[in-house]
């Protein structure tokens, strides 16, 4: 059984550019949507459409974030549920999850990078938050609404390093207009396997469509 149980978890690294395939092609659809809404739940639950659009194409489950809750903003007490979840497995009420969650990137830099930290890359390393359990990986999407690339890569690795949390790395160039990719190697608290976990980061740019209301 144990051996069974590492190889579902090999699955996440395994499955994950597949994944990354629905991901990106429900972002350059999100790039094209103008105008966007203002609230972040309706943002994701027309990202979360366009993924389920593509689920068929998936060889695993995926889950979405219920309820939407459109008229509220996002702010540290909402709870900690992920926008999306692929559940890889579920052995011995062990499941095995890879989990998407969502945050905009808006001015002032100091309030939302810092939330982008605290209520986003610490889900995925304490057992409270307990995102991507039993996964090596897992994936935070940023809307880039209003910060520059440079703005949330300086504000978010400042938070993080408060935090003793790796800084970012980009992939490759800025993509203006685009998707930017970034990841780094966190490690989690010893009560929240597995202890080495590598978590990327799609930043898509929507400075273009969006207008704060």
């Amino acid at each position: 059984m144990n051996e069974y149980k590492i190889g579902l978890i090999g699955d996440c690294e395994r499955f994950e550019p597949e994944w990354f395939v629905l991901i990106q092609n429900a972002l350059n659809k999100l790039l094209v949507q103008n105008p966007l809404p203002t609230k972040e739940d309706e943002i994701n639950k027309i990202f979360a459409r366009y993924v389920r659009n593509q689920r068929k194409s998936f060889p695993f489950p995926i889950h979405y974030k219920l309820p939407i809750q459109p008229n509220q903003e996002v702010n540290p007490a909402e709870d900690n549920v992920p926008e999306l979840t692929w559940l890889v497995n579920d052995i011995d009420d062990e499941p095995i999850r890879y989990d998407v969650e969502c945050k905009r990137l808006l001015k002032p830099s100091s309030t939302w990078c810092k939330y982008y930290v605290n209520g986003g890359m610490q889900r995925y390393i304490e057992a409270e938050g307990g995102y991507s359990s039993n996964c090596t990986r897992g994936l935070m999407i940023g809307y880039l609404l209003e910060l520059s690339h440079e703005e949330a890569f300086n504000g978010i690795n400042k938070y993080a390093q408060k935090k003793a949390i790796p800084s970012l790395n980009l992939i490759r160039d800025w993509q203006t207009n685009g998707v930017s990719r970034l990841e780094h190697s966190l490690n989690r608290s010893s009560d929240f396997p597995p202890p080495v976990f590598d978590l990327r980061h799609f930043w898509v740019d929507l400075r273009g469509n969006y207008t704060l209301s």
